[in-house]
């Protein structure tokens, strides 16, 4: 008879920490879902490049920055190309994207490697999946979009965005603000080419 009760006893302890683990699992499961913006359908992806496989002389990265929607009179955007040769800094102008401010930089194969590398540590083509599928447009109006695009002679290798609404938003599963961050301080006078704009 006493064997019975303690077989009891061992059983239920057993269930309940079970029913525990359960709990602190689905705790756990909500509050990490909460952290990363609540959004489930973006996803890891499975086919993330590695942008030192294209350390050459024939590819280059290129960002933008994208301004809020408001009127094309006032839209600014922001446009960075890096290539083992040269730096190019573009602020644009209105939905079609026309130069207000141009200036092109040399650069050197040394300085490229560096910066492909580490656009690669920020995850510059780190895809991730999203429900909004490829286009950016008009996504986040009162913020920002970020474009990442990898380039090999004249092909899109890669061409990933993200929004400043939700780190989830998009297919660019990189940090988007190291990102921004890393290529104006490739342009010397950046602080001086943007003075006064709001993107």
């Amino acid at each position: 008879m006493i064997q019975g009760y303690q077989i009891r006893r061992v059983i239920i302890v057993l269930v309940a920490v079970a029913l525990l683990v359960f709990l602190v699992a689905a705790v756990a499961g909500l509050l990490r879902n909460s952290l990363n913006g609540g959004n489930a359908d973006a996803t890891p992806d499975d086919t993330t490049l590695v942008l030192t496989d294209y350390d050459n002389d024939t590819s280059r990265l290129r960002l933008t920055y994208d301004g809020r929607i408001i009127a094309n009179e006032q839209r600014r955007s922001l446009r960075i190309t890096i290539s083992a040769d040269e730096r190019v800094f573009e602020l644009l102008r209105g939905y079609d994207g026309q130069a207000v401010t141009r200036k092109t930089y040399p650069n050197t194969s040394a300085a490229y490697q560096n910066m492909i590398r580490a656009a690669n540590f920020e995850g510059f083509a780190t895809s991730q999946n999203n429900s909004l599928g490829d286009d950016e447009r008009g996504v986040c109006p009162a913020g920002q979009r970020t474009i990442a695009e990898l380039f090999d002679e004249r092909e899109v290798v890669s061409r990933l965005w993200s929004a400043s609404c939700g780190r989830k938003l998009g297919s660019l599963g990189g940090d988007s603000r190291a990102l921004l961050r890393l290529f104006q301080a490739q342009i010397p006078d950046y602080r001086e080419l943007t003075r006064g704009v709001r993107f």
